[in-house]
């Protein structure tokens, strides 16, 4: 029975996320991307990483692994771009192929929230191998005790049931405090 739940909650999500044409789109759209090509434009900027001392944006992305849709972030690294994803404990880097969310309505935002709370109009961007939904949430990482050059806001995966948002850099890390984000459509 989880299989089939699984299944549909796969095509109820795909089926989100496609549309006939921008009109129709609610507030983003998911875009595929190969590693290494630059993001579509108006792709969603979600953050930044400051690798070697320069910043680059993070953008909102998702990756399909293990029979779910992860959300997390697409940056740029040796001049390519590449998508991460960190699922439980699990991460997922260097992706060959994975989505980045595009704007189509300029009503998007980020909520600050707390402890698994998913705030009003949080937009679905994922969903986990058993059916629950997941969604895209960032956090101010400015730990500078362990990579001098983290001071970042980065993008991850709210998990509701680690009630945290989960990212990678340099291994899985999860944070209890975090935006969420929504959309006023």
């Amino acid at each position: 029975m989880a299989g089939f739940q699984v299944i549909v909650s796969l095509l109820l999500l795909a089926a989100l996320s496609v549309a006939a044409d921008d009109e129709e789109k609610g507030p983003l759209s998911w875009e595929p991307v190969t590693r290494g090509e630059d993001p579509p434009d108006n792709a969603i900027i979600g953050g930044f990483r400051r690798v070697a001392g320069k910043d680059q944006p993070d953008y909102v992305g998702r990756v399909w692994r293990a029979s779910a849709i992860i959300p997390g972030g697409v940056s740029k690294y040796d001049g390519k771009h590449y998508a991460s994803a960190t699922l439980r404990g699990t991460s997922y880097v260097n992706l060959d192929t994975y989505e980045v969310a595009v704007d189509h309505s300029s009503r998007i935002r980020w909520v600050p929230a707390a402890l698994g709370a998913v705030p009003t109009g949080a937009v679905p961007s994922g969903v986990t191998a058993d059916g629950q939904p997941l969604y895209v949430c960032r956090v101010m990482d400015t730990d500078l005790s362990v990579h001098k050059d983290q001071f970042m806001l980065r993008v991850g995966v709210l998990d509701t049931e680690s009630k945290k948002c989960h990212m990678d850099f340099h291994g899985p890390q999860a944070f209890p405090t975090y935006e969420v984000l929504v959309s006023d459509d």
